[in-house]
């Protein structure tokens, strides 16, 4: 009986007995989707990370248009500076035109067929967007003649390195004593075979 009247009590306030009703419900629905929970705030910070990089790199980003020309600017001056492959002659006479500026004979200006390995398509030096034209170089003159050649060549307008020098007496007849014969290895910067 006492569970009757218990019943009965209950019933006379429906509204308490939605309200609980509501409320369980709720608990049951809130438990079964907490790991979804989980998963969304997990997305959420991935996402606000990812609208900071966003941000910072729309920040650093100003000023990116002058420097890009500037760039471009710089490509074009070296491309400028580059040796043709196919112009041998044109390439041979820059070396040539260093005997009438100075007292230097030349000997021997040869273009080398190959390229080395080292800046080959899968050498440690491997060079990209360019290419390198190999010489080898013969001159007679004295010490400071050979060493004002270096320096002018250094200072020459194509992109050039010596790689190999080698000093020997000249023994050619009507030469002077202290005149010296110096082989060269020159690597000039040419437009690429790619």
């Amino acid at each position: 009986m006492r569970e009757a009247t218990r019943l009965q009590q209950c019933l006379r306030y429906p509204f308490a007995i939605i309200c609980v009703m509501l409320v369980l419900v709720l608990l049951v629905v809130l438990y079964l989707r907490s790991d979804r929970l989980t998963r969304l705030s997990a997305s959420e910070s991935q996402a606000i990370a990812r609208i900071r990089v966003i941000d910072q790199n729309a920040k650093q980003a100003k000023g990116l248009s002058a420097d890009v020309e500037h760039l471009e600017g710089a490509i074009a001056e070296v491309e400028a500076r580059l040796f043709d492959r196919g112009e041998r002659a044109v390439n041979t006479h820059f070396f040539y035109r260093f005997e009438t500026q100075s007292n230097i004979a030349f000997i021997k200006v040869q273009q080398l067929a190959e390229v080395p390995q080292r800046l080959a398509a899968n050498g440690p030096d491997a060079l990209s967007h360019y290419s390198a034209i190999a010489y080898d170089v013969a001159v007679i003159g004295d010490y400071t003649d050979l060493l004002e050649l270096m320096g002018a060549l250094y200072q020459a307008d194509p992109i050039l390195r010596i790689s190999d020098f080698k000093l020997s007496q000249a023994s050619e007849a009507g030469r002077d004593t202290s005149d010296l014969l110096a082989s060269l290895r020159v690597w000039v910067l040419a437009k690429g075979d790619v």
